[in-house]
């Protein structure tokens, strides 16, 4: 499996090497950009990415807190590094790392189904942090005359997503009975699938009021202390500050001017089109639809290009790698039980 998944990232960044040397700008210019960067900036971008990563895992540690989970921030550490290689393999928005956390807490002796329920809360924190100055972004290159359809279906696709998923905890603090009757429905497709392959009970008939139940505790626990839920958000919003100075960092190791709003507004569309993108958090695209968006705002596209790959490269291929590692050493889903034990 390992070997298989390595072979098809050597894989992708052949293919991506190749896309952007055939269709958008010279290597050798990229190569020369960065070869004249300022490392001293590019070391402050990198240490602000170290912070970023420590941040990542005091939102899970928060969220895990807020719904009664216990857990330590440097046994998250090697998780959320392994979360996001889980999450580049499928095209899911962030959630395919969800079952990681899952298997963590059976491991753990802890509940499954609010564990469940805290990934969830971290994925609303975070990105309902980074929507709220989505939209003023949005506004401010509206008034620019700049904004695409791909860029509000993206935005709109990532809103209804972290809208169902409020949904779904709502529905567990307040309509326990609705819950149980929805996971019932998905109590019976996903055995219905499991016919096809003969197993005909990949969830026990407790499993719809098992989980109805467990995500009821969730939101009791959430409202009963709102000052763990707003130290969510708070985390939330620290590590994207962290990572708006990080990008901030090498526009001055290109020597850029550091504008406010270009550097708000290319933040913001890379991460919107890490969580929604054709490819698995935006592998390949983002790399090609960033530098033209910088040439938007006056810069050259060879500097765009050096720009969004360094990001890029502190951002996702670093945690990629380290990820790679980390689901190796930590054994990860090696007992095949994630189904069986939520």
């Amino acid at each position: 499996m390992m070997k298989k998944t390595h072979i098809l990232y050597l894989f992708m960044l052949v293919s991506l090497v190749w896309f952007l040397r055939t269709n958008l700008v010279d290597l050798r210019q990229v190569g020369l950009a960065i070869a004249q960067a300022q490392w001293p900036w590019l070391a402050a971008a990198f240490a602000l990415r170290l912070v970023y990563f420590g941040l990542f895992a005091l939102i899970y540690q928060a969220a895990f807190g807020a719904v009664g989970v216990s857990s330590r921030w440097r046994g998250l550490l090697p998780l959320t590094l392994a979360a996001t290689f889980i999450d580049s393999t499928a095209p899911m928005g962030g959630t395919a790392s969800m079952a990681l956390f899952v298997d963590d807490a059976r491991r753990r002796q802890q509940s499954p189904s609010r564990t469940l329920a805290g990934a969830l809360l971290f994925y609303i924190a975070f990105v309902g942090v980074f929507l709220l100055g989505l939209g003023g972004v949005l506004l401010f290159m509206l008034g620019q005359g700049m904004v695409t359809a791909v860029q509000l279906t993206s935005a709109f696709i990532l809103t209804t997503t972290i809208v169902g998923l409020m949904g779904l905890l709502w529905l567990g603090h307040s309509h326990e009975t609705r819950l149980q009757q929805l996971l019932q429905g998905i109590q019976w497709l996903v055995n219905r699938a499991g016919q096809l392959v003969h197993r005909p009970n990949l969830l026990d008939t407790g499993w719809a009021a098992r989980q109805s139940s467990e995500f009821a505790a969730a939101g009791r626990a959430i409202t009963a202390s709102p000052r763990r839920l707003w130290w969510v958000v708070f985390a939330a919003f620290a590590a994207h500050i962290v990572a708006i100075f990080g990008l901030m960092a090498i526009f001055f190791a290109f020597q850029l001017p550091a504008s406010l709003p270009i550097i708000l507004a290319g933040y913001a569309m890379t991460v919107l089109f890490t969580n929604v993108s054709p490819t698995p958090d935006g592998i390949g695209f983002v790399e090609v639809v960033l530098p033209a968006f910088y040439v938007g705002f006056h810069l050259p596209l060879a500097i765009g290009t050096a720009v969004t790959l360094t990001f890029r490269a502190f951002s996702f291929w670093l945690p990629i790698f380290i990820g790679f590692i980390a689901v190796r050493r930590l054994r990860l889903f090696r007992s095949g039980r994630v189904l069986n034990s939520i």
